[in-house]
């Protein structure tokens, strides 16, 4: 629990100091947040067909298998999971998380496209954000940001 606290703290303290949103939580219902894994694994709960990522369209099915996908170095994926997860939890009414607009991130995709073999240690993941964003989207999944998850509210 130690962990997880630490991790969302340093989260909100890099949202904080990159200084973007303004929704807060009065602004939708919490109907609760699932991770990449509930999404990938609950097909007929996507309450869309698709979704636009950096302005590339992905039907269902292909997003699935991208999520289901292995890394292999590739941040763009890790990120790509988080974001279609994260886009479905406000699809479904959840607000959007308080740490970055999805304008960002999907300019993010537009600049690093997913499967352009992002590095952990490249300049797209540690100084154009791609991390934080990751962070920002993984907390706001897990429901430790203003959004409870699915799990808290069963």
């Amino acid at each position: 629990m130690k962990k997880y606290f630490f991790v969302a703290m340093v989260t909100l303290l890099v949202c904080s100091f990159v200084g973007v949103s303004t929704v807060t939580a009065n602004d939708c219902s919490p109907v609760g947040t699932g991770t990449p894994g509930y999404w990938m694994n609950h097909p007929d709960a996507w309450p869309v067909d698709g979704l636009e990522i950096g302005g590339v369209y992905y039907p269902k099915a292909l997003a699935i298998n991208l999520i289901k996908a292995p890394v292999k170095g590739d941040k763009s994926l890790t990120l790509f999971a988080a974001f279609v997860a994260a886009k479905l939890n406000v699809i479904i009414g959840n607000c959007p998380p308080d740490c970055y607009s999805f304008g960002e991130i999907d300019q993010w995709f537009v600049n690093f496209p997913v499967l352009s073999d992002v590095k952990a240690d490249s300049e797209p993941w540690q100084h154009s954000h791609g991390e934080a964003l990751y962070w920002c989207l993984d907390d706001y999944n897990n429901g430790w940001l203003d959004m409870p998850s699915r799990d808290d509210l069963e």
